[in-house]
C-alpha cells in the first residue's frame, strides 16, 4: 500500500499510514527500525515480504521517515 501511494503522488498518506502501523503494533518498531537500517547501509534486496523489516526498508528506499 506505501508503494501504491508513492505511485500515485501520495508521499504524506504513505508516512500517515506507516505512523498507524506502528501506532497500532508498536511491538514491531524494532524490526522497522531493522529494516530502514538495512536500506541505510545499501542492502538492495526488500527484505521477505509482510513482514515490519519489509516496511521499514520500503519507507527508507522511499525517502519516507
Amino acid at each position: 500500500m506505501v508503494e501504491f501511494l508513492i505511485v500515485h503522488n501520495e508521499p504524506e498518506q504513505a508516512r500517515l499510514l506507516i505512523d498507524q502501523v506502528m501506532a497500532i503494533e508498536p511491538e514491531q518498531r524494532a524490526a522497522f527500525d531493522e529494516g530502514r537500517r538495512l536500506a541505510e547501509d545499501g542492502i538492495r534486496s526488500r527484505p521477505r515480504w509482510l513482514t515490519q523489516e519489509t516496511l521499514g526498508w520500503t519507507s527508507a528506499t522511499l525517502g519516507l521517515s
